[in-house]
């Protein structure tokens, strides 16, 4: 089994993308359709845009094991370091130690915001 992300136009989060990557599926995509994900074609998904290359890239995936068992290896693993619990329970302490510190009259409130970190 494959998942498939055949987006010509579109925008917004690509939340169905991140859940194929968890379930360490083969993802086979448009640019459009992966877009701003932090994901490299051929090392995470196989990116296609012409409908021609699209099918040959379902095929591919469908008739070679090894290549979608490598593929969803390597998503899901970025899934897990970048948005597993541990990651998001660090992320999200830091952010609530920041705005304690904020509140502290010797910062202000730009020093604090200087020191936010960038959200993926």
């Amino acid at each position: 089994a494959a998942y498939v992300v055949p987006l010509r136009i579109g925008g917004g989060t690509r939340l169905k993308i991140y859940e194929a990557m968890a379930m360490e599926k083969p993802i086979i995509s448009t640019t459009i359709g992966a877009e701003g994900l932090p994901v490299q074609n051929g090392e995470h998904l196989l990116l296609a845009d012409t409908p021609q290359a699209f099918a040959a890239e379902c095929v591919r995936v469908l008739k070679d094991e090894d290549t979608a068992r490598e593929l969803g290896s390597r998503a899901a693993k970025i899934v897990r370091e970048q948005f597993g619990w541990d990651k998001v329970a660090a992320n999200f302490a830091e952010l609530c130690q920041r705005a304690v510190r904020l509140q502290q009259p010797e910062r202000t409130k730009s020093q604090v915001e200087e020191e936010l970190p960038t959200v993926v």
